[in-house]
């Protein structure tokens, strides 16, 4: 019933700003776990950059000396890809919050914060005039994201999601000057890969 209503009314005749004080009424936006639907959200990146947290792993390697993880990614378009963990924060979340969130649903363990790095900004289209270390690609959205060096407290054990899938497919730790070459890594981000390892690449972590 609810589809043949829909095809009768015509859309046209309504005006934008009528239909999204509709939807604004509406209690069903996000679903239980605070996700909204695909609709809303393809209309949600149209309109305006997303929120989003990332990290980079860090651990005290066998040699004493720092190494730097990252996943394999095992969903969207950089499937295989190497990147960092993380994702997009919630309505009503802090990003530390949202981070720690990511790591139990995709690694299942928790995480102590060790710093803070500069923001990550990610656009559908890279713009040369905009080139720094800090800016990648994701052809499906503007993002911004908080990037944090994090260390895992516990096992690390890849999370069915509800769907069936899991993110990540793995997790690959590197020495600074062993990092992979740059088209092994996701969103065009090697810039900001490199530079995150190379200026912690003196990190001293206690065991």
């Amino acid at each position: 019933k609810e589809s043949v209503l829909v095809d009768l009314i015509d859309w046209a005749s309504i005006s934008t700003e009528e239909i999204a004080a509709e939807l604004a009424k509406r209690d069903d936006l996000l679903d239980q776990s605070g996700l909204m639907c695909k609709a809303l959200w393809d209309l949600r990146v149209k309109l305006h950059p997303v929120a989003c947290v990332d990290s980079i792993p860090v651990r005290r390697g066998e040699s004493g000396r720092t190494e730097f993880g990252f996943i394999i990614r095992n969903t969207g378009y950089y499937t295989g890809r190497l990147w960092a963990s993380g994702g997009v924060i919630k309505y009503n979340e802090f990003a530390r919050e949202a981070l720690r969130r990511h790591y139990r649903e995709t690694l299942g363990v928790g995480i102590e914060i060790v710093s803070e790095l500069p923001d990550l900004n990610e656009y559908p289209q890279r713009d040369p005039r905009k080139h720094t270390p800090f800016i990648g690609c994701d052809p499906h959205k503007h993002s911004l994201s908080k990037i944090y060096l994090v260390r895992l407290c516990g096992d690390v054990s890849f999370v069915t999601t509800s769907h069936g899938g899991q993110e990540a497919a793995g997790l690959n730790w590197f020495l600074p000057e062993n990092l992979p070459e740059r088209e092994r890594f996701a969103y065009e981000g090697y810039d900001f890969v490199y530079g995150a390892v190379q200026e912690n690449r003196d990190l001293v972590l206690e065991r």
